[in-house]
């Protein structure tokens, strides 16, 4: 890992976008015990004689709102933790990266190179591995090697069987159109892990 460089402004202000995910995924795991709890004190309701009247039907609660403060105090956060460096060479230009020191990487993937990012369209994780099909992951479709390559698109795929380099996994936050590139056609994505994103198929390294 090359020494760390500081993140640029432009890119902090793209960086606060992933903070409601954080907060409610915090939110969900202080709250799901005890809302377990209250249910084991609750006795069990009477069996139902009939529909509901359409007035006392129960409607499905919307999300939390997330406090302005938390949002830009998380993504100020977050962003100071993330950096361009990466153990690519050359870095990605649309990219802000974690080690996490075991092997493993996340990411936050912009819209635009940095620092021109208006947001954050994917976050992801990386993990270590060769260029072989029986080092894939599931979900990861994306491989990226570590050796030096003149631009960073050069360095999509591996070059020959068992280069090192990381599988990338990418999970869209919002829904957005993604434009034709990288032999990918022009497609809507949807929020969640996207199964489709620049797939590299990697050779049998047993044979």
């Amino acid at each position: 890992m090359r020494a760390t460089r500081t993140a640029t402004p432009l890119a902090a202000r793209g960086g606060w976008l992933i903070a409601p995910l954080v907060l409610a995924a915090l939110a969900a795991c202080e709250t799901q015990p005890r809302e377990e709890a209250a249910a084991e004190e609750q006795p069990a309701p009477a069996a139902e004689t009939g529909p509901m009247p359409a007035e006392t039907l129960p409607t499905a609660a919307g999300p939390t709102e997330v406090p302005d403060a938390a949002v830009h105090t998380t993504g100020a956060q977050l962003v100071g933790a993330f950096t361009q460096d990466s153990p690519f060479d050359p870095d990605a230009p649309e990219h802000l990266w974690f080690d996490n020191g075991d092997g493993t990487l996340l990411f936050l993937h912009y819209d635009k190179p940095l620092p021109q990012a208006a947001k954050v369209i994917y976050t992801g994780y990386g993990v270590k591995g060769r260029w072989c099909a029986e080092d894939q992951p599931e979900g990861f479709t994306h491989f990226h090697r570590t050796a030096k390559v003149g631009a960073w698109d050069a360095g999509h795929g591996g070059s020959k069987p068992g280069e090192e380099g990381y599988w990338l996994k990418h999970i869209a936050v919002e829904k957005f159109d993604m434009p034709a590139m990288m032999g990918m056609p022009a497609r809507t994505i949807e929020p969640g892990l996207d199964r489709q994103f620049m797939p590299t198929r990697a050779p049998d390294c047993r044979a």
